[in-house]
């Protein structure tokens, strides 16, 4: 059994989808001959929406995991955000602060790992991102301790910024660059993200691997579906709204046909923006939305499964790389997507693939609102037919096997490279 040095930000307790990726990896990696030794913040320091002690449940017993302190600025940032000096927290955060806010945290995380590699044995170390400032941990234990890196992008770095200011997004790239080229192996976590590190940074394919966010089949066993209480078609969106990733484009096409709606419930579990709120009322679609606050993963699976039709919504046409975590537990569930989403994007190809939805445009208003629309009338036909073995290729378990490999190939690398050395000395 080889060991594992995986460095993440947002572990268990936390909850949220960020937290998933790794826990899985963690759950499973044990199968393919690996443990894994977790580094991550001390979760009482962190100022944090989304807490799921359900989820501590699945880390396997014999795995070592490693707390540290840490100064969270998000307990500041709230103070300026209630001040109303929201401008102020961006430019701390990733102007100031660069790349992000939890920066703060290296130099603890830095003790720790000295005290980590004394004790126990390191094959390999697995750092995940985001926040983008854990990757300079690996950069910074390859040239102390020159153990091999995996660096893990759970979402793209530099081209989520490549619509704001291009000062900023040269910026990041540069900072980006740096990394990519220190670590052994990159892990995309889409086909198009891939393709974006070939192109604009000039990465050998062969440095990268894609493995994709996915669903756990263990989560969807002993769901309990309530009994329906009323007859009403439920469309449901799970997860969390903040910032510009809202749901501003249902929400107006809602209001286009509010007056065709009948017998509908459309449910948020999560949250939603705060604009989403003033639309919904200022639009009077009150009567047809049901809000839920954060609740555990297993409470989420739950309504997810006791929906008729879930949401998927990407608002903005220039995310075509993003694919919400939420989209793989969406096509394991048997229940048909309305996706607004980019046409051309990551997301929209694996909707297209599993044939477990149907794809709108976030800016096609119109089109969105007759798509809600179909869906009520289609409610109750059978023409509903996944691909079952597409879907398959996005099980956890599988793709923890994906990311053992890349471990072995790594450490067979670094052998093959310390007996190069040996004969040439």
């Amino acid at each position: 059994m080889k060991t594992v040095l995986m460095i993440a930000y947002y572990f268990p307790p936390l909850g949220g989808a960020g937290v998933q990726r790794t826990l899985k990896f963690v759950k499973y990696l044990p199968t393919f001959n690996y443990e894994s030794i977790v580094l991550t913040p001390n979760s009482s320091f962190i100022r944090y929406k989304s807490f799921d002690n359900s989820l501590k449940e699945e880390i396997p017993k014999e795995t070592k995991i490693y707390n540290t302190f840490i100064i969270d600025l998000n307990w500041i940032f709230k103070i300026l955000y209630g001040l109303k000096l929201k401008k102020l927290v961006n430019f701390i955060n990733g102007r100031l602060i660069f790349p992000d806010y939890q920066k703060q945290w290296l130099p603890f995380a830095k003790r720790k790992i000295k005290h980590i590699i004394k004790k126990d044995k390191i094959d390999l170390v697995f750092i995940t991102s985001p926040p983008y400032s854990t990757q300079l941990l690996g950069k910074w234990i390859k040239n102390k301790y020159n153990l091999p890196i995996v660096s893990d992008f759970r979402d793209p770095f530099t081209f989520n910024h490549e619509w704001k200011n291009r000062n900023y997004f040269n910026k990041c790239f540069k900072y980006e660059e740096n990394l990519l080229n220190k670590c052994n192996i990159i892990i995309a976590n889409t086909k198009g993200n891939k393709k974006k590190y070939i192109e604009k940074f000039n990465i050998p394919e062969k440095k990268i691997e894609v493995i994709n966010n996915g669903f756990d089949e263990d989560d969807f066993k002993n769901i309990k579906v309530r009994k329906r209480q009323n007859r009403k078609i439920i469309f449901s969106h799970i997860g969390q709204f903040y910032g510009d990733y809202n749901a501003m484009p249902f929400i107006l096409a809602l209001n286009k046909i509010k007056n065709k709606l009948k017998n509908i419930e459309l449910r948020f579990i999560g949250s939603l923006t705060q604009n989403d709120k003033k639309l919904i009322k200022k639009f009077g679609l009150s009567n047809f939305i049901k809000t839920v606050d954060y609740c555990s993963h297993k409470k989420a699976l739950q309504y997810n499964q006791e929906s008729d039709f879930l949401l998927l919504i990407i608002p903005n046409e220039n995310w075509n790389f993003w694919i919400p975590g939420k989209t793989f537990e969406y096509i394991n569930s048997n229940k048909k997507i309305l996706a607004i989403i980019p046409q051309n994007g990551s997301c929209a190809e694996i909707i297209r693939n599993t044939k477990t939805g149907v794809v709108v445009s976030p800016s096609n208003i119109d089109k969105i609102a007759k798509s809600i629309l179909d869906f009520i009338e289609d409610y109750g036909n059978d023409d509903f037919d996944p691909d079952y073995e597409e879907i398959q290729k996005y099980d956890r378990k599988a793709l923890t096997q994906q990311l053992a490999l890349v471990f072995d190939n790594v450490l067979s690398n670094e052998l093959l490279k310390t007996g190069n050395d040996e004969v040439m000395n």
